[in-house]
């Protein structure tokens, strides 16, 4: 069986001015059930009345939890990691993943947000890579997959250091600022609409991938239907279900936070690297042609 259900304790060391988290498994408490056909219940799921994404002081925190699961769960740690946070915002997730775990990361998401100057001061002290800004959506489309796969070629949004940014339109080979290093992993926290898009996307490159589901939009995907029963989807539990039949291999872990906190994930073979490597080097040819 793939699934997985675990209450985990989130810990706190105080390290320089900043706080290091690690999340272990203290107790396995049974809170995700699975029928023979493959369906999903929450039955101990942490609600709240603001949607599922949680309160202010929630916000603030699950990044930090989501973060440091991701490196004990799903991230080589080996440092080889290349993460890109798919509507991943002002970059919370990618900000902790870089300061905690120093894994270079990119934000991807249509809206730049306005990001605190203190984040560089931060970076710059801990000597951590800077997450890179992307303004663009994510999707199934040529463009996206050309980003995963070659690291980053498209428009970028680029910081100069101070929490100001300047936009510019540039080929990955042209900017020593920018990654052409293949993404070894995508996650989304919450990233509503493109849920799906990122597992799939994943599932299709190979690539380790981490979503925390969050609104299930029914009226916008009304065409989505569970393989056992043939109903639409439209609950959170039709949801998860929905998404864990994409893939044998995916599993299902709950995290500590407030708000919709159960995450999908599959943590691929890096012996497998060469799939990816051969797409990046087909992206590289085409675009040279």
């Amino acid at each position: 069986s793939h699934s997985y259900g675990g209450e985990m304790r989130v810990q706190k060391t105080r390290v320089g001015s900043s706080n290091e988290i690690s999340v272990s498994e203290s107790q396995q408490v049974d809170n995700t059930t699975r029928s023979s056909k493959n369906t999903v219940t929450t039955t101990n799921a942490t609600t709240d009345n603001n949607g599922g994404h949680g309160d202010a002081h929630a916000k603030s925190m699950r990044a930090r939890v989501f973060s440091a699961w991701l490196f004990q769960h799903v991230l080589r740690g080996d440092g080889t990691d290349v993460v890109l946070d798919v509507a991943g915002g002002k970059g919370h997730v990618s900000l902790e993943l870089a300061l905690q775990h120093q894994v270079p990361c990119t934000v991807m998401d249509p809206l730049m947000r306005h990001r605190q100057p203190k984040w560089y001061k931060r970076l710059q002290k801990a000597g951590a890579p800077v997450p890179q800004f992307v303004a663009r959506p994510f999707g199934m489309d040529d463009t996206s997959r050309q980003w995963v796969l070659g690291g980053g070629m498209a428009r970028e949004e680029t910081s100069d250091g101070d929490g100001t940014t300047t936009n510019a339109t540039k080929d990955a080979s042209s900017s020593s600022s920018t990654s052409t290093t293949p993404f070894t992993c995508l996650v989304g926290l919450h990233p509503d609409e493109c849920t799906q898009d990122i597992l799939q996307m994943a599932l299709q490159c190979n690539l380790s991938v981490a979503i925390v589901p969050c609104c299930v939009f029914p009226s916008l995907f009304p065409l989505r239907t569970l393989q056992s029963t043939g109903q639409v989807v439209q609950t959170y539990d039709d949801f998860l279900t929905f998404l864990l039949q994409q893939d044998e291999r995916l599993q299902l872990a709950t995290l500590p936070f407030q708000g919709k906190n159960q995450v999908i994930y599959y943590r691929a073979d890096p012996k497998h690297d060469s799939i990816v490597d051969s797409h990046a080097n087909t992206v590289e040819n085409q675009g040279a042609g």
